[in-house]
């Protein structure tokens, strides 16, 4: 089947993935590992591997302590980094 002509839709990621990579995002950018945000939060680093990775829906409390170790509003995890 030929797709010329045909309009693509960028891909939507799911709040899961968005929320995953907010975390990632914003570890980085404070120049944290995964291992040091796990101390610093008190979460398993395999849990913390597994949200950055979409794998795993945290729930509020969760995101909201992480926000809290990570210097950020909330809500900043919510929105997908650019």
């Amino acid at each position: 089947m030929n797709n010329e002509g045909v309009e693509q839709q960028p891909t939507q990621l799911s709040g899961v993935a968005v929320v995953g990579r907010g975390v990632a995002v914003w570890r980085e950018q404070r120049g944290l590992t995964i291992e040091q945000l796990a101390q610093l939060s008190g979460f398993p680093s395999m849990l913390l591997s597994a949200i950055e990775a979409g794998q795993h829906d945290p729930d509020i409390d969760l995101l909201d302590r992480l926000a809290g170790v990570l210097g950020i509003r909330l809500i900043d995890l919510l929105i997908l980094p650019s």
